[in-house]
């Protein structure tokens, strides 16, 4: 039935495809459906059903990076720490939570939230550590201001848009401040960073772990619309992750470095990034 339904929606005019995500999301409001259980790359997570793009790519595709998750279980070890900031309704979370030791899943949004520990309660994961926090530069108290469509569109600054739910109060953590409050291990790291807009502002409070660590992967989303919006740029969050230490790679080849002069315009055409600080993946 699932796969049926997605075959239809890839069949439809794209101008058309939002009237079956609303049929859909109709048809589970009037079943009174708060919290609905799917599948996303074989493992059974809970959404919230209200949202055009949570219908589309958690329930009717299910199917999330699913390509890209499969390199980064061929290609990094276990014993990597696995930092997911803005985990959203877990489908990197919990799709890799078999394969890291570890795992740690930040997400500032309250229904997201619930649906993680929903999910973490189901697949009865220890391994999995949950915050309800934004991650960025400090320690204070914040607002997420939601978006209406797009349940993985949260910022925490104002973008001034149509798109916008009243605010949320949420706290805010720096990445540094917990890592010291919880004595984290975080020698080896892959750090999944969609912080839509923020991404600078969580890695300039990682800078001591960073300092301290043998290797870290990165896998982050970057929009030049989204981080205009939030007062950064693409240039100079690449100047950012240069200082770092940060070189790109690709995810595709076993992580093979690619020159930072030959791969920035190539880079400046994707939306998502790898980049590597360290040596060897152990």
């Amino acid at each position: 039935m699932r796969t049926t339904i997605f075959i239809i929606w890839r069949a439809t005019p794209y101008r058309f495809r939002r009237y079956i995500d609303r049929a859909i999301i109709k048809a589970l409001l009037l079943l009174n459906i708060e919290y609905l259980k799917t599948s996303v790359n074989q493992t059974e997570i809970f959404i919230v059903p209200r949202y055009p793009f949570t219908i589309m790519a958690y329930f009717i595709s299910g199917h999330y990076d699913e390509r890209e998750i499969s390199f980064i279980r061929k290609y990094i070890s276990p014993n990597y720490s696995f930092i997911d900031v803005g985990a959203n309704f877990g489908a990197w979370t919990f799709s890799l939570a078999d394969h890291f030791e570890k795992v740690i899943a930040f997400e500032p949004d309250p229904e997201c939230f619930g649906c993680l520990e929903k999910t973490k309660l189901h697949l009865n994961r220890a391994n999995v550590s949950l915050w309800n926090v934004a991650l960025a530069e400090e320690n204070k108290e914040g607002v997420l201001y939601p978006s209406k469509s797009n349940k993985g569109d949260g910022r925490i600054y104002d973008p001034k848009d149509d798109d916008r739910l009243d605010g949320i109060k949420i706290q805010i953590r720096s990445f540094d401040s917990i890592v010291k409050e919880k004595g984290l291990n975080v020698e080896y790291m892959f750090l999944k960073l969609d912080a839509q807009g923020a991404e600078s502002w969580v890695l300039k409070r990682m800078q001591d772990s960073l300092k301290h660590a043998k290797d870290v992967i990165l896998w982050t989303e970057v929009q030049s619309a989204v981080l205009n919006s939030a007062g950064e740029n693409v240039d100079s969050f690449f100047s950012l992750l240069k200082d770092l230490g940060f070189k790109p790679v690709d995810l595709h080849n076993n992580f093979g470095e690619i020159d930072w002069a030959e791969g920035v315009s190539d880079l400046k055409n994707k939306g998502d990034f790898c980049f590597r600080l360290g040596q060897v993946v152990g």
